[in-house]
């Protein structure tokens, strides 16, 4: 697993990243968010290396906000994760065309191939 906060920055905020599935584990505080390229913000640059399809895990999440169209796809606009005063943070992620999902959470991970991401 690659830590969230270190990945983040690096990979463009997952700009363009399909989002496949949404999974909530209500009994163990995690939502899991499935995507088809978190590499994508890369297309078309000589670091991309292909494809690395994957997944974010936010675990002992406790607030979550949902607002989405769901007719036209979600594509990340952008992904920001800001400190909370209880030592939990706050991703925003943010869908183009429209759309957010909001979520505190404590931990936050990405399973993926590392040595396919270009950072």
């Amino acid at each position: 697993m690659i830590d969230l906060d270190e990945a983040l920055r690096p990979l463009g905020g997952f700009h363009d990243a399909s989002l496949l599935v949404v999974i909530w584990k209500r009994d163990e505080q995690q939502l899991s968010l499935e995507f088809k390229d978190l590499a994508a913000n890369f297309r078309g640059l000589p670091e991309y290396k292909g494809p690395v399809q994957g997944a974010i895990i936010l675990m002992s999440a406790e607030l979550i906000e949902f607002q989405m169209n769901l007719s036209a796809g979600l594509r990340v606009f952008d992904w920001i994760t800001n400190p909370l005063p209880d030592g939990k943070k706050q991703s925003v992620i943010t869908f183009s065309p429209e759309g957010r999902i909001i979520v505190n959470h404590r931990i936050g991970s990405i399973k993926a191939d590392r040595t396919r991401l270009p950072f």
